[in-house]
Formats: C-alpha cells, sequence, structure tokens
C-alpha cells in the first residue's frame, strides 16, 4: 500500500514538474518578444492586424501564467509553440529591415 501511494505521489510530482517547466519556457518566450518589441520598436514594422493577434497572445499567456489552478499540459504547450513561432516571426521582421 505504501509502495502504491508513492507511485501515485511520484507520478503527481512528474506531471507538476513538466507543467512547471512548461510555464516557465512560456513566462520566457512571452519576455522575449515583449522585449523584441520594445528594444527594436518592431511594432512599427508590423501592421496593425499583426500587432493586435501578437498583444493578444500576450493577454492570453500572462492570463494563463496567472491562474492558480493546474492547467493540461497539451494546453501550455500549444501556447509555447505559439509563441516561439511569434519570437521567430518577430525576428525574422527585425532582420529583413536591417
Amino acid at each position: 500500500m505504501v509502495i502504491q501511494e508513492a507511485e501515485i505521489y511520484s507520478a503527481e510530482d512528474k506531471k507538476f514538474g513538466q507543467i512547471a517547466e512548461v510555464k516557465n519556457a512560456l513566462d520566457d518566450c512571452v519576455y522575449k518578444i515583449a522585449t523584441v518589441l520594445k528594444k527594436h520598436n518592431i511594432n512599427l514594422k508590423l501592421s496593425s492586424l499583426e500587432n493586435k493577434r501578437i498583444a493578444v497572445a500576450i493577454t492570453r499567456a500572462q492570463n494563463l501564467l496567472d491562474e492558480n489552478h493546474q492547467l493540461e499540459i497539451d494546453v501550455l504547450q500549444n501556447h509555447l509553440k505559439e509563441f516561439n513561432c511569434m519570437h521567430l516571426f518577430c525576428l525574422m521582421r527585425i532582420n529583413s529591415t536591417e
């Protein structure tokens, strides 16, 4: 019985660790995009639709990160993938105008 409880707690700890890792990566990516937008004035190089899309995504990600309940890891991973794509898009815009 004790071994079974330990296995259950181990699985829960592993899931919690994975969620924390993805949340940290998402938070880091949000920070990188916000920094790129400010540092390079890239918002001037984007269309209003692109600026709005990025702003909405940042707000949505910040809300996800601020929520106290545990989210499914795939939800967080999907947002992380979206932000990684946005970050690359912003970097490409910077490089194309330099």
